[in-house]
């Protein structure tokens, strides 16, 4: 059986991780890296090796993996769009909301381009999707409010490192971005999501050049309000969000994979095993499948109103 060439750019933690799940799901694929450099290298041993192989001279792609800091995602989407049959990005999709307007119009005449999927991958989490249901059902009276809230230094994200993207204003890095996932979650389930108001705390824990920590007050589609902190300071890691009824409330502990229901003075909870570490496998075999809608222009139009609330959050 002929091989199924993967293309994973960048050689990061994330990187590696997707590696290793990819690597379970098919055996059939053929892995090669590509650094900032523009080096392919392959990864053997728990060691990444330098080859001279040019493969990116007139190659077609199973899967391209983009892994690279946000500000250089919608350059490889160029380099890539129309010789891949899958395309993953670590998310955001980009860290310029004008670059993926413009990316837009430019793909409108296009009539075959790849599947595509973004990074978001707590969509994936047996929690979050429970607290998604509970809260769609509507079984607790009106939504007066919610409260999330997410929380971890960064010098305990992956190698301990400050020397990441995500520390870096050019590459896309700070909280507002680099934390996205709550942006997409809370106009995922509670959408559209619109912009009220905001608070950047000039906090310099790190001395870096970007936003450590933000408070925002955003607006759900019913105009209840949604109470959004966000930090790469706190050193007891939190990551949660409540729902508040007239006749209940609705939590969920994204950390530890838990959903809590309290309604007439009684408790329900969901627990789910590993279910951050599983969200990763669930969004990959989603991916193969098709079973989401993995349009293009999709997802950049579901992309638009996320970075337009985090470019307002930034100016503020």
């Amino acid at each position: 059986m002929k091989k199924k060439l993967v293309l994973i750019i960048g050689k990061s933690k994330i990187a590696l991780k997707h590696y290793l799940i990819l690597k379970k799901i098919d055996s059939n694929f053929n892995f090669y890296f590509l650094d900032s450099n523009k080096k392919i290298w392959t990864y053997s041993d728990n060691n990444f090796l330098i080859t001279k192989k040019n493969i990116l001279i007139n190659n077609n792609y199973f899967l391209v993996v983009i892994c690279s800091p946000s500000n250089s995602h919608l350059n490889y989407f160029h380099k890539f769009i129309n010789r891949a049959k899958f395309i993953f990005v670590e998310k955001p999709i980009t860290n310029n909301l004008n670059s993926l307007i413009k990316f837009k119009k430019k793909i409108s005449m296009l009539e075959n381009y790849p599947k595509v999927l973004i990074g978001y991958n707590l969509r994936y989490s047996n929690s979050l999707i429970r607290f998604k249901k509970i809260i769609l059902k509507n079984n607790f009276g009106k939504l007066l409010y919610v409260t999330s809230q997410a929380g971890m230094s960064l010098d305990q994200w992956r190698d301990g490192s400050l020397k990441l993207a995500a520390s870096d204003k050019k590459k896309g890095g700070g909280a507002i971005l680099e934390l996205s996932h709550e942006l997409d979650y809370l106009n995922w389930i509670f959408g559209p999501i619109k912009y009220v108001s905001s608070e950047i705390n000039k906090i310099k824990k790190f001395k870096i050049n970007v936003e450590e920590n933000y408070f925002a007050i955003l607006k759900s589609n019913k105009n209840s309000l949604i109470n959004l902190s966000v930090d790469m300071v706190r050193c007891d890691p939190k990551r949660f969000c409540e729902a508040v009824f007239e006749k209940g409330t609705v939590f969920l502990d994204i950390i530890n994979g838990t959903v809590r229901i309290n309604k007439n003075k009684k408790n329900t909870i969901y627990k789910y095993k590993n279910d951050l570490e599983n969200s990763y496998n669930k969004m990959w075999f989603s991916f193969f499948k098709n079973k989401e809608n993995n349009d293009l222009k999709n997802l950049i139009n579901s992309s638009i109103p996320i970075l337009e609330v985090a470019k307002m959050i930034k100016k503020n």
